[in-house]
């Protein structure tokens, strides 16, 4: 059984779970597909004129970004593989930054993504990095600092109802890549 800690991540678990059985065709059932949820690397480079051009060199991927994610229409050149995955994700919670009372996201991870992470954001910081679902970019964060520790915060220009529905998503993301066969998002 899945605990839901909110309506509207309710609401995404129960639209994902009709797509898939909505997924049957005529005939023949389809194997259920699990949400995958990644942290990619974003090129530190090439944009999107290059990838306009078919310049994708090896190891990327073109993304192209979730409609009502406010950044902009154009697609982002990724890392294929990911950092950290809905694996390494233990919670993400919508708040209020103690600063600037804008709406956040605080996220943790377990400790081998903690591990990971830390040392990728360490050696990022000021480039961003993007976190995708089922091949959508959800949101593409600068690294302001480094994250050690396992515990961080995503901040921009987020509305109240924008942070909590990435937090829920990712969540429920999370706890699906823990559910899945295969036991992770890769």
């Amino acid at each position: 059984m899945l605990y839901v800690k909110s309506a509207k991540a309710a609401l995404l678990s129960l639209a994902w779970l009709v797509s898939q059985l909505l997924s049957v065709t005529i005939g023949a059932a389809q194997a259920p597909t699990w949400p995958v949820l990644g942290f990619h690397a974003v090129h530190p480079t090439m944009g999107v004129v290059d990838v306009t051009l078919g310049r994708v060199p090896d190891g990327y991927k073109v993304y192209n970004v979730h409609p009502d994610h406010g950044l902009g229409e154009k697609p982002l050149l990724l890392r294929i593989e990911p950092v950290v995955t809905g694996d390494d994700l233990v919670d993400a919670q919508q708040a209020f930054d103690s600063r600037t009372n804008e709406a956040v996201i605080n996220f943790r991870f377990n400790q081998k993504g903690a591990r990971v992470f830390g040392r990728f954001t360490q050696e990022n910081i000021g480039r961003p990095f993007a976190i995708v679902l089922d091949e959508k970019v959800l949101s593409a964060p600068v690294i302001r600092s480094e994250i050690l520790g396992g515990s961080g915060q995503i901040s921009g220009t987020f509305t109240l109802e924008r942070a909590q529905e990435l937090a829920a998503r990712l969540r429920v993301a999370a706890e699906r890549a823990k559910a899945a066969p295969h036991n992770g998002s890769r």
